[in-house]
């Protein structure tokens, strides 16, 4: 009798979980299509994580939620953010940065995400919008670099690039025929910190 008793217990314990952890996977869908479009979806780890949908078009329908998803860089991440964007079921990530910004600060997904590292500045010298992240660590080398409305200049440099780079038409142009393929999507595109390269 202990063990139906235990056994009964275990098992109804199991479903009330399940309940919960479907009831919270809900209530996080709801309050997602409550957001405004282009409002940070709230996850701490990854504070630029937004999903792309929900903007009106000019005819009046209305961009899909739940497919498309920008976000600043993947790392890293709690383990109850992971949970979060493990709910969002991903099927692939793009990851627009370097290869030395990729290196530096790898990817941290949820289990089954395909990887696909798109360096959009492979072709530059030296990339405006990816050195200014290790310039700003030296305050002073980076007044020196970027005072006087440098920094405009150099900005203005990275944004042409990400329409004149081969590498740039070659990663922007694979990013978006795989976010028109269904097969390939939800999927997730970011840099650094999801603004220059991603907001491109």
């Amino acid at each position: 009798m202990k063990k139906i008793i235990y056994a009964f217990t275990i098992f109804a314990m199991t479903l009330l979980t399940t309940a919960c952890e479907q009831n919270a996977s809900q209530k996080d869908a709801e309050a997602e299509k409550n957001l405004a479009p282009g409002q940070s979806l709230g996850i701490a780890s990854v504070t630029n994580l937004r999903d792309v949908g929900g903007y009106k078009t000019l005819d009046g329908k209305t961009v899909t939620r739940g497919l498309a998803f920008r976000s600043n860089e993947l790392n890293p991440i709690s383990p109850d953010d992971m949970k979060k964007i493990a709910a969002l079921g991903l099927k692939n990530d793009y990851d627009l940065r370097t290869v030395a910004e990729a290196k530096a600060m790898p990817d941290e997904l949820p289990q089954g995400v395909e990887y696909t590292l798109l360096n959009v500045l492979a072709d530059a010298p030296k990339s405006s919008p990816a050195m200014l992240e290790e310039l700003v660590r030296d305050p002073k080398e980076a007044n020196i670099k970027l005072g006087d409305g440098r920094i405009d200049s150099m900005f203005m440099i990275g944004y042409r690039e990400f329409i004149t780079l081969p590498s740039a038409k070659s990663s922007f142009s694979e990013l978006f025929l795989s976010l028109a393929s269904a097969e390939k999507t939800p999927a997730l595109f970011h840099c650094t910190t999801g603004k220059d390269r991603t907001g491109w």
